[in-house]
Formats: C-alpha cells, structure tokens, sequence
C-alpha cells in the first residue's frame, strides 16, 4: 500500500466502483505499463477491495494493541 488512492467518507457506491474500474484498467493499459518500465517504475496493483478490507482490520485493531504498538514504534 506504497500509494494508496483516497476518496472521502460517504462517497457514493457507484463513483466508488468508477474509480475502482478505472485505476484497475490503467494498471492494466500496455501505454501506461511501458512508460512505467522506461521510469523503471514496478507497478504491483492493489485492488480497492483489498484495500478496504485490510483498513477496516486495521480499525478493528483492540485499542490497547494499537496503544502498545504506537509505545513500541516511538
């Protein structure tokens, strides 16, 4: 998840899927693909489904675990 794309809270279900369809099509498009080889870019797609769910793990987190690993990191 190196450069996730947001939409903000209460965005509807269809433009979500829009922007799903779209960013998923252009990771998939031979022009986009050969100049991210010339940039020597790797191009890993995630798709939003993905996404969502690990954020919503992530949110679930008990807050005492999420406390302990803040403690940790610093």
């Amino acid at each position: 998840m190196a450069w996730p794309f947001l939409a903000p809270p209460r965005t509807p279900n269809d433009r979500v899927e829009a922007l799903r369809k779209a960013f998923m099509a252009t990771m998939q498009d031979k022009d986009f693909l050969a100049e991210a080889d010339k940039a020597g870019l790797e191009i890993t797609p995630v798709t939003g489904e993905e996404i969502q769910q690990l954020v919503q793990q992530v949110y679930a987190t008990p807050t005492g675990i999420a406390r302990k690993t803040a403690e940790f990191l610093q």
